[in-house]
């Protein structure tokens, strides 16, 4: 026999791998229900703290308040990505309301330690909160910035400005690109009341007329303020002005997509309906006062405010449909919205800030809200299934012979998410987000089969991997190679 070769020294391993794809598709959908909490977060800058508004962009929600911090949240759990703080700016600032233009953060508010005694002040960021500019505006004090918007083009401020004795609402065009730039301004003094009598509280561009109003109070003193709207061209000349003691000061204002406009009256509780000319079409009592913040989002108008009875401040949500019939109410914490500000949407989520009262009543720390909008999300499931045969033969002369068999099953499972959504504001453009998650889970069962003969062997192994062979060639290669062997070793001996 030769010297490398006993009878107690023989094996070989064959690999045999046999892939049996299947394939099932399911489809189904997720629905979002009407005012559903999708999630909740809490800040807490200082003991005193009191979140004013928000604005959205893209996947991140911007969140602003009082003392002076912006955050940077994700949508999808408000998960805090960055923050600003501006205790490192060089004074003291009160920040009202943000908007998104481009790729730019715009913030409004007042320079100074009170809103009675700063002035106006516009800070740009870029959407990672870094601050670019800021401005201050041409206002004697008391002055301050309280809204802002954005068209696709421009960005409107309004605020307050004063002369000795006198107070007036003041709209600013300004270009994104150059916020220090003032393209038009526009003044006016509803009435004659003494410092803060009149205050205009929120702006808004129509989608349809592309026409900016503004909204807000005359005469305000918490309990018999009356509205004022001032609708402008988009460069600021008067379109016309609609005002009434029949109504409470306004608060804040959303558009549909076919242009009709939604505005909450403070202390009366009310949401109004406008056409686009400003003639009023339907109204709605509330079933809390006051009526604070609204936004809107597929077809729904979501309206937030407390109900400050007995003090209680707690946070109502009322959602109506386009006729104002109710839709959801809901019942949320202890705390409040603050009156400058405002609420904010996306096609699949609402977002609201505020505050809510700590235990022992002297703290305060900011509440951020997402709720559902009543989408439906459509998707396919494909799930493939692949069959692993794992094969490992034994040959031992001369009689014992063991096998082995090794069976993996991968599934994979492909989702895929197709979401059709619509943006009303500032162009309609429908698009599809596709998403594709994959889920791979392996099991693995092992069967042996041993023939014992003679025992005492030795066994050397021989690993060769075959790929796709066909099972009868890989067989006939084994009765082969084991022939071959047998007869080889028969010889030598």
């Amino acid at each position: 026999m030769s010297p490398g070769i006993s009878p107690g020294f023989l094996a070989m391993i064959f690999v045999i791998l046999f892939l049996l794809p299947s394939l099932v598709t399911t489809v189904g959908e997720t629905i979002y229900d009407v005012a559903d909490i999708l999630w909740i977060q809490y800040s807490n800058p200082s003991p005193t703290s009191y979140a004013t508004s928000t604005c959205v962009s893209g996947n991140y929600l911007y969140v602003i308040g009082y003392p002076a911090i912006i955050e940077k949240r994700s949508i999808y759990d408000g998960s805090l990505i960055s923050s600003w703080n501006g205790s490192s700016y060089s004074e003291f600032l009160l920040l009202s309301d943000c908007t998104v233009a481009g790729d730019k953060l715009v913030v409004v508010g007042v320079e100074g330690s009170n809103w009675y005694a700063g002035r106006w002040i516009i800070l740009g960021f870029d959407l990672d909160l870094n601050l670019m500019e800021s401005y201050l505006g041409n206002y004697s004090p008391p002055s301050g910035a309280l809204g802002v918007t954005y068209d696709g083009r421009y960005v409107y401020v309004s605020g307050f400005g004063s002369d000795p004795g006198t107070e007036e609402w003041v709209v600013e065009k300004r270009d994104p690109s150059a916020l220090g730039v003032v393209l038009a301004t526009y003044n006016i003094s509803p009435s004659i009341g003494g410092v803060m009598s009149n205050l205009p509280r929120a702006i808004r561009v129509n989608p349809v007329t592309r026409d900016i109003w503004v909204v807000g109070s005359m005469g305000f003193n918490n309990s018999s303020d009356m509205m004022w709207i001032e609708i402008l061209s988009a460069n600021l000349t008067r379109i016309s002005s609609i005002n009434s003691t029949k109504y409470y000061g306004a608060t804040g204002i959303v558009f549909d997509e076919d242009g009709y406009a939604y505005i909450t009256l403070g202390y009366s509780g009310t949401v109004l309906k406008l056409d686009m000319y400003g003639d009023i079409v339907g109204s709605l009592k509330l079933d809390f006062s006051p009526a604070i913040k609204i936004a809107y989002a597929r077809g729904l108008i979501y309206v937030f405010g407390t109900n400050e009875l007995y003090n209680e401040r707690k946070q109502y949500l009322q959602v109506l449909d386009k006729n104002l019939k109710t839709i959801a109410f809901k019942s949320l914490a202890q705390g409040s919205f603050l009156w400058v500000g405002k609420a904010s949407s996306d096609s699949d989520r609402v977002y609201i800030a505020g505050y809510v009262i700590g235990p022992e009543g002297g703290s305060y720390s900011w509440i951020i809200y997402s709720f559902g909008t009543g989408g439906r999300a459509y998707y396919t499931v494909t799930a493939t299934t692949t069959k692993t045969t794992t094969t490992t033969v034994t040959t031992t002369l001369p009689i014992t012979v063991t096998t082995t068999k090794t069976e993996s099953y991968t599934y994979t499972a492909t989702t895929t998410l197709t979401e059709r959504r619509t943006i009303y504001y500032p162009f309609s453009v429908p698009y599809v987000i596709t998403t594709t998650t994959s889920i791979i889970v392996t099991t693995t069962a092992t069967e042996t089969i041993t023939i014992q003969g003679v025992n005492n062997t030795r066994t050397s192994v021989l690993r060769e991997l075959i790929v796709n062979m066909p099972l009868s060639i890989l067989l006939l290669a084994l009765g082969l190679t084991i022939g071959f062997l047998t007869r080889y070793i028969k010889t030598k001996t």
